[in-house]
């Protein structure tokens, strides 16, 4: 048992769970930080395409109007 915690205060380098723990908080911070930038895109791709499609199944309508 005592030769253990001698080994452990021994080392410079970190824990492997530690390490990992940091891992993924890194990744889950920088997934968080895309998604952000993602969304503002994807909202202007919805209204472009809903406006589209508005735009189509209306036409019998508002050719009419420009025509007269």
């Amino acid at each position: 048992m005592s030769e253990q915690k001698e080994k452990r205060e021994e080392s410079s380098l970190p824990s492997r769970s530690s390490t990992h723990r940091r891992a993924q908080k890194k990744n889950v911070r920088s997934k968080k930080k895309k998604k952000r930038n993602q969304i503002p895109l994807i909202q202007i791709w919805l209204l472009l395409f809903f406006t589209l499609v508005a735009g189509l199944l209306s036409y019998p309508v508002w050719i009419e109007w420009f025509r007269l």
